[in-house]
């Protein structure tokens, strides 16, 4: 399978764990304020951006050596526990435990998504390096960004369609099983591009 396609799926894996996210990320402070805890929302975004900056101290020394799919996968696990808070928050209602719960949701999604970036930008440039194409690492990094970006409109069309006609609870139940999708898919369909190619050489 050639070097696009793998872009591809990896862009359409991106596609589907940020259009939960982007979607839950613009809305939750309203919904958390509708939820009876007017202030978690906003430190839910805060902790979620904090962890983001201090992962990414660390995230170019990581990413780069662990496994791509398996960090991707993870990492959208990692996504969609945080998606889940807001499902834990609507059951549990306000409270210590749910603050604690909805903190630590967005620690864990904040670092994981230095880590995920961190490993977007090396899958590219291995699959280039691998290939001979290092002239063209642009052109694929515009293909993956031009699909990624799709999730900016999808993203909103769930935040109107879904959160307009279910509320608030079935909304929450369905970013979240997005974000289970896209592991699946991770799973599933993103090849390990790094046993591919060893594989190859072992053979070669």
């Amino acid at each position: 399978m050639g070097i696009l396609a793998e872009v591809v799926k990896v862009a359409i894996f991106f596609f589907l764990l940020f259009t939960s996210y982007i979607s839950f990320q613009n809305v939750i402070t309203q919904l958390y304020e509708q939820l009876g805890q007017p202030n978690l929302g906003k430190l839910s975004i805060f902790t979620i951006y904090a962890s983001f900056m201090i992962g990414g101290l660390v995230a170019p020394f990581v990413g780069k050596r662990i496994n791509f799919k398996k960090l991707f996968v993870a990492s959208a696990i990692c996504y969609s526990l945080n998606l889940g808070s807001g499902i834990f928050l609507y059951y549990i209602g306000y409270g210590l435990v749910a603050t604690v719960v909805v903190v630590v949701a967005a620690i864990i999604g904040g670092s994981s998504a230095s880590l995920l970036w961190v490993a977007q930008a090396a899958y590219i440039h291995f699959l280039c390096e691998q290939n001979g194409l290092q002239h063209k690492k642009g052109y694929y990094f515009g293909i993956f960004y031009g699909i990624f970006s799709i999730s900016n409109l999808s993203s909103a069309l769930i935040t109107t369609f879904m959160l307009g006609f279910f509320g608030i609870v079935l909304y929450f139940w369905i970013l979240f099983g997005i974000g289970i999708f896209a592991v699946l898919f991770g799973l599933a369909i993103v090849t390990n591009v790094q046993k591919k190619y060893a594989d190859r050489e072992s053979k070669a």
